[in-house]
């Protein structure tokens, strides 16, 4: 579930990926060094993957 997770965010062109199927992450570094990172949280790798689904059908 975890591949079609993170195959399914490259589909939809983000730059978000997850390692669990339940947190996506999108971690960024600027020039100075300093990371930042957005994190979005999910109760199953299934409500996960739905979500994401409905994003990309709403595209």
């Amino acid at each position: 579930m975890i591949e079609k997770i993170n195959n399914l965010l490259k589909e939809i062109k983000s730059n978000f990926r997850t390692d669990d199927g339940i947190n996506l992450v999108w971690i960024t570094c600027n020039d100075m060094g300093t990371f930042r990172g957005l994190k979005k949280s999910f109760n199953s790798q299934n409500e996960c993957y739905n979500y994401l689904m409905k994003l990309k059908n709403n595209l």
